[in-house]
């Protein structure tokens, strides 16, 4: 399934393959054992970071603070997120969270206004003023 501009909303195969449980060094083991606790099994996600321990531990902490502490709304953060994940051709990230922008309220009306741009007929006046911040900070870095 294609959104508009032909990013793919779930990839057919990753570009980095995440590592598989029986492939696990301990030091893979002690950082993906504690979120296999946690949730009964370890999203790709984690499986591929761990590819990198020294990045795993700063990016896992990161990512749990914008879905889990940011007093920025759910809703407005999946438009953010989509936004740049658009922009930038982040296929991963576009797939994963316009499935999370589903969840935090965002229709499949609002994910297609997320990739045509602040422009895009219809959504609300906070929507756009979301999409064209992120557009200005993109282009301005």
């Amino acid at each position: 399934m294609l959104a508009k501009g032909g990013i793919s909303l779930r990839l057919s195969e990753p570009r980095i393959k995440p590592i598989e449980e029986s492939e696990w060094t301990d030091v893979e083991r002690a950082l993906l054992g504690p979120i296999k606790e946690e949730r009964g099994s370890v999203p790709n996600i984690y499986r591929t970071f761990a590819r990198h321990p020294e990045l795993f531990t700063p990016r896992l902490n990161f990512g749990r603070h914008l879905q889990r502490e940011s007093t920025l709304p759910a809703r407005d953060r999946e438009v953010l997120i989509n936004r740049i994940a658009w922009l930038s051709n982040a296929e991963y990230e576009w797939s994963a969270h316009a499935r999370l922008g589903r969840v935090a309220g965002l229709s499949d009306e609002d994910i297609d206004r997320i990739a045509a741009g602040p422009e895009a007929q219809g959504g609300s006046d906070f929507d756009r003023t979301l999409i064209r911040a992120t557009d200005e900070l993109f282009i301005e870095t």
